[in-house]
């Protein structure tokens, strides 16, 4: 009974190690987003770039203010197409709504290391959604939301 209480515990800390140092994804469905970078761009800032995080700049190419939040999603590009990656654990963020006003930049740090852990070598983008910023009800806005993203590659 000893022998084989020893051997389960051997097994889970064998299966454990090969886990957490397996530096995989969890690729999810084809990605749906269909994002643009007319009105509004997004791009890495030079030197941000890691496995775990970036910053990102953003660009309101309009004379209209826009609004943005902290939520954002990264998607994985395997042969030609575009795949969520699930994250690890849930993720969860602020419900702000940071102005972006008509014809401005703004810098936005994104640490994604407790939602997808470090990411290994391949090509990814980043997602973000900005809405259209006016008095409009929040039915209304949804129908301003444009989705941006930006492409990069972690070596």
């Amino acid at each position: 009974m000893i022998k084989t209480i020893k051997i389960c515990l051997i097994c889970i800390c064998c299966f454990s190690l090969f886990c957490c140092s397996n530096n995989t994804i969890d690729l999810g469905a084809k990605s749906e987003y269909e994002t643009t970078d007319n009105l509004i761009s997004m791009s890495i800032k030079e030197g941000t770039l890691t496995n775990i995080g970036v910053t990102v700049i953003l660009v309101n190419n309009t004379d209209n203010d826009y609004i943005y939040g902290d939520p954002y999603l990264i998607e994985c590009k395997r042969n030609n197409t575009w795949y969520e990656i699930n994250p690890i654990s849930e993720m969860v963020f602020n419900m702000i709504g940071y102005s972006l006003k008509a014809n401005k930049a703004v810098e936005v740090d994104i640490n994604w290391k407790s939602a997808y852990g470090p990411l290994p070598s391949g090509t990814y983008r980043i997602i973000k959604s900005v809405y259209l910023m006016n008095n409009q009800t929040d039915d209304e806005i949804n129908n301003e939301k444009l989705y941006i993203s930006s492409e990069f590659t972690i070596n």
